[in-house]
This record gives structure tokens, C-alpha cells and sequence, in this order.
């Protein structure tokens, strides 16, 4: 097993009461490693963009209406959801 060391400055010192706030039970080097673990997961997980995926769905919407005649901006939420709910 390999062996980090670390000096602890003030801002660590911070930062390990928060975890060990939110850890009680754990020690302070199994309070980095689950710290680090859960920083490698989100910086590893894929991220959705909701403001891609709405103007992408969108302009596919806005598409599949124009081959039904009509288009997205004289078109109610309602009257929307029904053609959708009818397709």
C-alpha cells in the first residue's frame, strides 16, 4: 500500500472538521478516502446538459410538426400535448 502524506494546514484543518461533521464515526484517513471516492465519481460521471437536451428535443419536436402542418410557436401546450398523446 502506497503512503501519502499530508501536512495539515489550517484549510485542511477546515475542511476535515466539515467531513468528520458529516462522518462521525470515521477516522480522518478513511474520511479522505471516502472524499476522494466520491470526488472521482462525479468528476468521472457523465453529466447531462438539461439545456442541450431541451433545444435538441425541441428542434425535433419543432420538426416532426412542420411534417404535420403546423408549427411549434402557434401551437398551445395543450394542443401539444394532444398531438403527442395522439401520434
Amino acid at each position: 500500500m502506497n503512503t501519502i502524506r499530508l501536512t495539515v494546514t489550517p484549510e485542511i484543518r477546515d475542511v476535515l472538521d466539515v467531513l468528520k461533521r458529516k462522518y462521525p464515526p470515521l477516522s480522518e484517513p478513511e474520511i479522505l478516502k471516502v472524499a476522494l471516492s466520491e470526488f472521482y465519481t462525479k468528476t468521472t460521471q457523465h453529466t447531462i446538459d438539461i439545456k442541450n437536451l431541451t433545444n435538441q428535443g425541441r428542434k425535433y419536436f419543432s420538426a416532426w410538426l412542420k411534417k404535420q402542418g403546423k408549427e411549434i410557436n402557434t401551437l398551445s401546450e395543450e394542443d401539444a400535448y394532444d398531438l403527442i398523446k395522439n401520434a
